[in-house]
């Protein structure tokens, strides 16, 4: 292993990245689970820490479609890894100037621009890496809309909008990217996550499964009776339609699709 260490620096390198995004994953888990015991952060903290957790993990333990991750994350996900840094430090860094700033009066400090900038691209890039392409394209077109929309007829157009207003809705704001859904995803849903992939790995979930098996598994179209019994067992404990969803689709979503239904139906 020394050889093989002292031989491959490179190597070694990114073999230590792949750990970090590990430690990176562990202090997320740590994480919530204090904020969700002892009480949150101030909102824009709890989400903008929430993001950055996100965006490592996603860069070092989850390669680009198609590439194996034998040897660790590659430089081009480690360069991204880091730079996820850079928003999470200017917003903690400069964090009194941006939260009492006025919205929409205040100039932006060419800092401000740059994270921005940047906090988007990664975001983009994070959905291409976890779900694909055609979020993302979809994402630009909206982008795209948001600048172009005065040279657009009839009911869509729009006056349009300017660098720095866009800039302020999606990166310095409570709206855009922190909005709605990273606020409930910060604070409810990734715990549920957490729990269902406890009871997955567990042996829970087989429980769930069986016993709804036991219900409806012999009845016709069974494997889908069975997910919505075992995702009504698990709703009956957690209370979120999000988090269940998300946490019971790792097993319910494959038990159909084995049985011959399609991904978009079983996922339905």
């Amino acid at each position: 292993m020394l050889t093989a260490i002292s031989n491959n620096p490179a190597r070694n390198v990114r073999r230590l990245f792949a750990t970090v995004g590990i430690a990176a994953a562990l202090a997320m888990m740590a994480f919530h689970l204090y904020t969700a015991g002892f009480g949150s952060l101030d909102p824009f903290k709890q989400r903008n820490l929430h993001l950055t957790f996100a965006l490592v993990v996603a860069f070092l333990l989850m390669p680009p479609r198609g590439r194996a991750r034998e040897d660790g994350p590659g430089w081009g996900s480690i360069l991204l890894a880091l730079l996820s840094l850079v928003p999470m430090l200017h917003l903690w860094l400069d964090y009194r100037r941006i939260f009492y700033r006025i919205e929409y009066v205040d100039p932006l400090t060419t800092m401000d621009h740059v994270t921005s900038v940047l906090l988007i691209a990664l975001v983009m890039i994070a959905c291409v890496r976890v779900v694909g392409a055609a979020m993302a394209i979809f994402v630009g077109v909206v982008i795209a809309y948001a600048f172009l929309g005065q040279y657009l007829p009839g009911f869509m157009r729009h006056q349009g909008l300017s660098w720095d207003m866009f800039a302020e809705q999606e990166a310095l704001s409570l709206g855009g990217i922190y909005a709605v859904p990273l606020a409930v995803s910060s604070t409810y849903v990734v715990i549920f996550v957490l729990f269902g992939s406890v009871l997955v790995r567990s042996g829970m979930g087989e429980v769930m499964i069986d016993v709804a098996r036991v219900i409806a598994g012999h009845t016709r179209g069974g494997p889908a009776k069975v997910a919505v019994i075992s995702s009504g067992v698990f709703g009956s404990i957690n209370g979120s339609s999000v988090a269940n969803v998300v946490a019971t689709g790792a097993f319910t979503i494959p038990l159909m699709r084995k049985t011959g239904y399609s991904g978009p139906f079983a996922a339905a």
